[in-house]
């Protein structure tokens, strides 16, 4: 089934096939108390035609189900349920959805928790056997990686996952859909897609970008169109159709229906698609690069920032020393300001621990700059633990000729989906000749093809040594370069290298790239602070024909000083905003307690760092920044809030309103519910958070206890909202006086009055201008 080239019927939804019985628990724990229900859905979809049935295992993990012994009966009992309605007409998917919590820097999740949340399932389900995996719902790149890697580490039969995706054609955390397609298909993954959040004609555009990055069968499960505002979908078949009938062109192979389908609308699909032969075309896809929401591709010259290197920087190693991230994510957003499309990333110090250094870099720079990475180190250990952690598609910096060398990092890009610079030296130390370094590089060529890589996904450095201890060294490196982009090979090099010891480096460095780039080089490593350095880039891209209409040129000569190159910040560019933007927690610490010897310390909160705040929280609105750098920035503000308020307390003044957070009893997605914490509490309020699947008894308990005046409850399952709604009845019936405001994913500001909330939250910054409300008074 899995190899033909005809169309497979996926099933349709499950949550709100569920929601229509009425049953009001946790989807998965209905495998065990009512079994038949989920079965008489599944079996409704075989014989509706569905060739492939997902198991009713989406949130069945140990966040939700922390006993084992639990979590493997019902694991068990749903995949024994898919397979009784299975029969021998379909195939069963195990299902495996988020965990519902942010993954560190940006969350509280580890990267490695969510690793082994994920590998515990798919370790249990191989227990009870099931056809394939599917990975679902996703909206986090860099969770999904920690799902596919843990699935691959146990697993290699079919995988399929998708991801699902806004209006705005992003997910809610910014990943893009390219960015997603080249990862997992890097990765290994046997077909991906969409599924969830839009309909089908939404999906179209979406589906379409991705189809540009990957050759992988597509799969499409839509919603039946968008709900209105009581959560229920409306959408005739007939139009689903229409609206599937316009992506398959794509190659979309597998189709099935999400949120609001039913049995009815797999049976219209079987009608028009079932069988019918796919056109799958094996298109010429370029090379990529990706971060989370940026994609590269390699299809002219880009560069690479060399600047987060610790050789010649006291401020950087000082940093990396007391295994602190600020300067690492300074230099690297002054070189995305700078225009580098990739950041090297060095933090190889004597005496650090770079295993730990690599990997938290990597973390934090994703969660603040969009650029990929290149991960540069001689420590496998570091390489590895730093690529688990880097979603996309990085590169890896470097591998060489040596057979230890090959054989330690090859297999590494392979697993996580890496291109590999090529260093050309091997046994014998660096050549002499060109004739011999693009030996070496067709060596590690080969040998990456035997680790099943391809010749494009190696970039060949020649190595720049400086030319002040051998005068060869431009001439022989550039001859390399030259006969390596004839042989068609990607190349890059370090180019600021070549001047190492001599004055007027930046001189020396510019001329030596601006005839690398005559030659070839695909990718130079260079230092994008540096002027020169830059006037060669932007007129090199003019005269490529890659900067339209020399816009860029333009914009750069107009802005241009005559300067040597720095690390340091111009010091006017400073403001609280930027410093938010930037997730710069010192700088703007230091900042007000500079600010604070002029003005009042509820000055600064409310002219300077609330504007801020507010300007960030338009920036989201418009979608100039996503998710990760909203709650960089609230971070950022938590310490100097955290400072003035208490320079307030010595003072006799500032204590803040009262507010209660909870999510409600039966749910523990809590992702939103943090976010409004981070941003309450940067605005002065005091905020209770009591977690989340908390009792309507427990919250009403420390209402009464505090005297608060304001609750926001969080529920993001439809089986929980019945539990909202008995918190609300409770909290009015007792305290008339207090507010509540409510949030999450199934709701709607209708729904939310009829279920007796006085303000429906669509997102976190709403809690703001609502507590503003309450408490104008």
């Amino acid at each position: 089934m899995f190899l033909t080239n005809k169309i497979i019927l996926l099933d349709g939804a499950m949550g709100t096939q569920i929601q229509k019985r009425g049953i009001h628990q946790r989807p998965e724990s209905i495998n065990i108390s009512h079994g038949e229900v989920i079965e008489d859905i599944q079996r409704a979809y075989v014989q509706a035609g569905s060739d492939i049935i997902y198991s009713n295992t989406f949130g069945a993990h140990g966040r939700n189900y922390p006993d084992p012994e639990e979590l493997r009966k019902t694991i068990h009992a749903g995949l024994q349920i898919a397979k009784r309605a299975a029969g021998t007409k379909a195939k069963v998917a195990f299902d495996m959805g988020p965990l519902g919590e942010l993954l560190e820097p940006m969350g509280t999740m580890s990267f490695q928790r969510a690793y082994e949340l994920f590998e515990q399932n798919i370790q249990i389900a191989l227990e009870e056997g099931f056809d394939l995996v599917v990975i679902e719902t996703m909206s986090s790149l860099l969770e999904l990686r920690a799902a596919i890697l843990a699935v691959k580490a146990h697993y290699d039969g079919p995988l399929f996952t998708t991801m699902t995706f806004e209006k705005d054609g992003r997910t809610f955390s910014g990943v893009s859909p390219q960015a997603f397609a080249i990862m997992a298909d890097k990765l290994g993954v046997d077909a991906l897609g969409v599924n969830c959040s839009l309909g089908p004609f939404e999906i179209q555009a979406i589906l379409k970008s991705i189809s540009q990055v990957t050759n992988k069968p597509l799969i499409v499960k839509a919603n039946a169109g968008l709900p209105d505002e009581e959560g229920n979908y409306h959408m005739e078949d007939d139009l689903f159709i229409e609206g599937i009938q316009g992506m398959l062109d794509l190659g979309v192979q597998y189709i099935g229906g999400c949120c609001g389908t039913t049995e009815k609308t797999i049976q219209s699909l079987a009608q028009h698609f079932k069988g019918k032969e796919v056109r799958l075309e094996t298109k010429e896809i370029k090379q990529y690069l990706a971060s989370s929401s940026r994609v590269v591709a390699l299809d002219q010259t880009r560069y690479v920032g060399e600047v987060i290197n610790p050789t010649g920087k006291a401020r950087l190693k000082e940093s990396l020393e007391k295994k602190n991230m600020e300067e690492v994510l300074r230099l690297g957003v002054l070189q995305d300001q700078k225009g580098a499309d990739l950041l090297d990333v060095n933090v190889s110090l004597p005496g650090t621990d770079e295993v730990y250094l690599l990997r938290k870099a990597a973390l934090h720079l994703q969660a603040l700059v969009d650029l990929p990475l290149q991960l540069d180190s001689s420590n496998a250990q570091a390489l590895e633990a730093a690529l688990m952690v880097t979603p996309g598609r990085p590169v890896i910096n470097s591998v060489n000729g040596t057979q230890e060398s090959l054989k330690t990092i090859l297999p590494l890009a392979k697993k996580y989906g890496a291109m590999v610079v090529g260093l050309a030296l091997d046994e014998g130390g660096i050549p002499k000749t060109s004739e011999k370094r693009l030996e070496i590089a067709e060596k590690i060529v080969k040998a990456a093809e035997f680790y099943g890589l391809e010749k494009r996904d190696v970039l060949v450095d020649p190595l720049v040594l400086t030319i002040a201890s051998n005068k060869d060294s431009a001439k022989l490196a550039l001859e390399t370069i030259e006969k390596l982009t004839k042989k068609g090979y990607l190349t890059t090099m370090g180019t600021s290298n070549i001047s190492f010891g001599l004055p007027k480096r930046s001189l020396v460095s510019a001329s030596f790239l601006q005839v690398a780039l005559a030659l070839g080089c695909s990718m130079p490593i260079v230092n994008p602070l540096d002027p020169r350095v830059q006037e060669v880039i932007h007129t090199h891209r003019l005269l490529m024909g890659q900067d339209e209409k020399a816009m860029g040129y333009i914009a750069f000569m107009e802005d241009k000083k005559e300067v040597e190159p720095s690390l340091e910040e111009d010091e006017g560019d400073f403001s609280p905003y930027q410093a938010m933007r930037r997730s710069q927690k010192t700088e703007l610490l230091n900042y007000v307690k500079g600010a604070i010897r002029e003005k009042d310390p509820m000055e600064i909160i409310s002219e300077e760092l609330i504007p801020a705040l507010d300007a960030i929280g338009r920036d989201y609105e418009k979608k100039e920044i996503y998710l990760p750098q909203l709650i960089g920035a609230a971070s950022a503000a938590q310490e100097a809030f955290l400072f003035l308020r208490d320079q307030l307390k010595v003072k006799g003044d500032g204590k803040g309103e009262k507010i209660l957070l909870a999510t409600v009893k039966g749910d523990i997605h809590d992702i939103g519910k943090n976010i409004a914490k981070v941003l309450l509490e940067n605005y002065g309020y005091d905020v209770y958070d009591l977690g989340r699947d908390v009792s309507k008894e427990e919250i009403l308990q420390t209402v009464e206890e505090e005297d608060i005046h304001l609750v926001g409850l969080s529920a993001l399952m439809t089986t929980t909202v019945s539990s909202m709604e008995d918190t609300i009845q409770l909290l009015t019936e007792k305290r008339p006086d207090l507010k509540i405001m409510v949030g999450g994913a199934v709701l709607t500001q209708t729904y939310a009055h009829e279920i007796g909330a006085h303000y429906y939250c669509k997102d976190a910054k709403e809690d703001i201008e609502i507590a503003k409300n309450v408490f104008k008074d």
